[in-house]
């Protein structure tokens, strides 16, 4: 019954890849990011949030740098912790992008095998469980580099823990008057 239940989730991923494959381009999102740029949305993370987005894209977004105050030692660790990954990352957002044409083929494909299928899904989500090691490796490294104040900003400007804005209560409706 366990089986059953993974291929079906894996099955229905594989269809949700093939539909975003055969999309038209004006609709399917950007699947491979500009040189040095890996937004929140395409890490391959599992469990990562918006803080975390936030402190891999220090390097991306000056603005953030400003606000956690960096020190140029700083700015320069980062950019050598950004560089040494970049590659590993580039490469990883390639595989995938073959993993995901070739699961999408197998799926398309009247004649493949349920094992040649499952065997493609297998191969995506190895490269996609890879690239979110890699991701959280450096996010360790960053987060290594800052200080406990620096982190504190972080959390603070993140929006899942800011306080949501107070709405004003409105005054209950007051009942249509009976007409007798």
């Amino acid at each position: 019954m366990k089986k059953l239940i993974v291929v079906m989730m894996l099955v229905t991923v594989s269809v949700a890849a093939m539909a975003q494959e055969n999309a038209p381009a004006r609709q399917r999102p950007a699947q491979v990011p500009p040189p040095g740029q890996q937004p929140a949305r395409m890490m391959a993370g599992g469990g990562m949030d918006v803080q975390d987005g936030m402190l891999l894209r220090i390097m991306e977004a000056p603005r953030v740098a400003e606000m956690l105050g960096l020190t140029d030692e700083q700015k320069a660790e980062l950019k050598e912790i950004d560089a040494r990954f970049e590659g590993t990352l580039t490469e990883l957002r390639q595989k995938q992008e073959a993993a995901t044409r070739k699961q999408a083929e197998a799926l398309r494909d009247a004649e493949a095998s349920e094992e040649a299928v499952l065997k493609a899904v297998e191969e995506l989500w190895a490269v996609r469980t890879e690239q979110a090691k890699v991701q959280v490796r450096k996010l360790l490294a960053v987060r290594a580099k800052l200080t406990a104040e620096q982190l504190a900003k972080v959390r603070q400007a993140s929006p899942e823990t800011r306080q949501p804005p107070t709405r004003p209560q409105q005054p209950p409706a007051r009942p249509a008057p009976v007409q007798q």
